[in-house]
């Protein structure tokens, strides 16, 4: 495939990295939650207006409760109780998880 090919992975290594690096001047920083979110307005914004927010499509429904399996259901009960650096960390985990699979790829 032409799109998979060394400059786009060199990339997404670059925007991971970036991030990673926002991260850690927000934790030396001592930024709060608000603080952080509105920093990464942007980049959460295209990455949901792509469909790639957590590997979700951005306008999909929330499933009923009741159709949702006892982990997926724990999962969400902890996500809704998670701080928002809980949940970049988990997002920074996809993130890199990504980038080795890109580094994998043929």
């Amino acid at each position: 495939m032409a799109f998979q090919n060394e400059t786009n992975k060199g990339r997404v290594i670059k925007m991971v990295d970036s991030l990673h690096l926002i991260l850690k001047s927000a934790q030396a920083n001592r930024a709060e939650d608000h603080e952080i979110v509105a920093m990464l307005r942007p980049l959460t914004g295209e990455l949901a207006g792509l469909g790639l927010a957590a590997d979700m499509p951005a306008a999909a429904p929330a499933p009923a409760t009741s159709a949702l399996t006892a982990g997926e259901r724990a999962a969400l009960h902890l996500a809704d109780r998670a701080s928002l650096r809980d949940l970049i960390a988990a997002l920074m985990g996809r993130l890199d998880a990504h980038a080795a699979q890109l580094d994998d790829a043929p």
